[in-house]
């Protein structure tokens, strides 16, 4: 190997490490930006979790609660394709009339309504699809509406931690 290959390897790491650091921003700035990694279901607060696994996105009764939103669950007898036989939870019915923003984006969505409360917040396979989505794990962000649509930050792990130990 040549001195060259080495500066430049150096070189390659050091701006990969700048990038990263500068993706993480604290709790703090991320709950100042606009961009912040959780949402709001009409205006209220929360985390949402981006589930690729899950065909349905869902919504749990606690977050219905405090949206006061409870009479407004409907019965849906619509069949979710589960393609992966894996365990669905249980539908408790679905709230169609839900403000959901994430960062910039804002639009009326609708949510399969389960018992778990955590998350909050799913966001499924259906989710992705109708928004276009794209999910974008180099820099830890989903794009909605596409490579140029509205880019949403993920927490990290130890933002998480962080705000649930605030938050509790």
């Amino acid at each position: 190997m040549m001195d060259d290959d080495v500066f430049d390897i150096r070189q390659i790491a050091l701006r990969r490490q700048q990038r990263r650091l500068h993706a993480r921003a604290s709790v703090e700035q991320l709950l100042e930006t606009e961009a912040a990694t959780f949402g709001k279901c009409n205006g209220v607060e929360g985390y949402a979790l981006i589930n690729t696994g899950a065909m349905a996105t869902t919504i749990s009764m606690n977050m219905v609660k405090k949206l006061r939103q409870t009479d407004q669950i409907v019965h849906d007898a619509s069949a979710i394709l589960n393609p992966l036989g894996l365990p669905l939870p249980e539908f408790k019915g679905k709230v169609k009339y839900v403000d959901l923003t994430l960062g910039r984006w804002h639009q009326v969505s609708q949510f399969f309504v389960v018992d778990d409360t955590v998350p909050e917040v799913s966001l499924g396979v259906d989710f992705l699809r109708k928004t276009q989505s794209v999910v974008h794990l180099e820099d830890a962000s989903l794009r909605i509406g596409g490579q140029k649509g509205e880019r949403v930050s993920f927490l990290t792990t130890r933002d998480v931690i962080t705000l649930f130990q605030k938050k509790h």
